[in-house]
């Protein structure tokens, strides 16, 4: 896992989950160019797993993908990766002071990103790169 702007007390966290077979790395220049100083960011990795839809091929992946036509699920890699993330954010919301997370994540499929956020009970900022889903009074 990579932090970028680590800080005590930062605007917001936000936590970059890359694509299947991306890792941490690929969004760091991204993100420096950005120059969000006051942002921290966290950009964990997925662990290598075999991935059945590339042929079985070992990569980054949050889950395996047995196919494009959504039949199938990996539902213990979803759940595995929800508890990985939602271990990041709570550790985060224990030592820092913020309670500002911003949840990016680049994936061709959404898949483990709506199904985490229908089980997380903690009110989150997410984002892909169309959709902002703000706090209620409007503020980051």
């Amino acid at each position: 896992m990579l932090t970028i702007n680590s800080q005590p007390s930062p605007k917001a966290i936000v936590i970059w989950l890359h694509g299947l077979g991306a890792d941490q790395n690929d969004f760091v220049d991204f993100i420096n160019q950005l120059n969000l100083k006051e942002f921290m960011f966290i950009l964990p990795n997925a662990p290598y797993r075999k991935i059945t839809m590339n042929q079985g091929i070992e990569m980054r992946g949050w889950y395996d993908i047995e196919s494009l036509n959504f039949e199938m699920q990996d539902e213990t890699g979803l759940q595995t990766s929800m508890r990985y993330i939602e271990s990041i954010i709570e550790t985060q919301l224990e030592t820092l002071n913020t309670k500002k997370i911003i949840y990016w994540w680049i994936f061709t499929r959404s898949c483990f990103s709506t199904i985490y956020w229908v089980y997380l009970k903690i009110k989150f900022y997410q984002s892909s790169f169309t959709v902002w889903l703000l706090p209620e009074d409007g503020n980051i």
